[in-house]
Parts: C-alpha cells; sequence; structure tokens
C-alpha cells in the first residue's frame, strides 16, 4: 500500500495517532548517525574534513527555540502541491497536523 494513502486514510480517521507518529518518527530519524564513532573519527572524518576546508569560517550552529506563532506562520506557507522532502511527509499532513506540531512537547 502507498504510504501517502497510508497518511491520508490515518489524518481522517484520527488525527491525533498521527501526531503521534510524525513526532515518534522526527524524534528518531537521525538516532544512529556516528554512533559507533569517536568524537575524534568524526573530527577526521573525510565528509567533515571536506566541509571545513570549504567553509573554514562557520560559526557553531545553535539551535534557537522558536514560538508556537513561529512554526504555524511557517508550516502554513508551506505550498500544498511542494514535493516531499526525504521523510516523505506531504504538506497536507504537516498543515492538518499543524497544532499537535506547533505544540512543545515537553
Amino acid at each position: 500500500m502507498d504510504k501517502k494513502y497510508v497518511y491520508l486514510k490515518m489524518i481522517k480517521s484520527s488525527p491525533t495517532p498521527m501526531q503521534s507518529q510524525l513526532s515518534n518518527h522526527f524524534s528518531k530519524v537521525a538516532k544512529d548517525i556516528g554512533k559507533d564513532l569517536t568524537e575524534s573519527e568524526v573530527k577526521s572524518h573525510p565528509s567533515v574534513q571536506k566541509i571545513k576546508a570549504n567553509m573554514p569560517d562557520i560559526a557553531p550552529f545553535v539551535f534557537k527555540p522558536l514560538s508556537v506563532k513561529q512554526v504555524n506562520k511557517y508550516v502554513s506557507s508551506i505550498g500544498n502541491k511542494k514535493a516531499t522532502g526525504l521523510d516523505n511527509i506531504a504538506a497536507k499532513i504537516l498543515k492538518k497536523n499543524q497544532t499537535g506540531l506547533s505544540t512543545p512537547s515537553h
């Protein structure tokens, strides 16, 4: 069965489980990346070295908290016909579950 069909069917029947699935998906999407590498191995990895060579003056990346209003504004601005990203989640699904996505989970 097509993934998009399953997602849309779940949204129609009960949005709350879908919100849980989205939360679960995004909390685990990169969980195991680099888990077997030491910090030294990560720093010396060829891809990391290439990034450093091409962008030597990058400031450290820091996550900044977003307000519910900011998240809602961004999700609302996504075009319904935009292609899915690597996560295969359609814009319609994000919009349908906007409240669950924008509400802090802590």
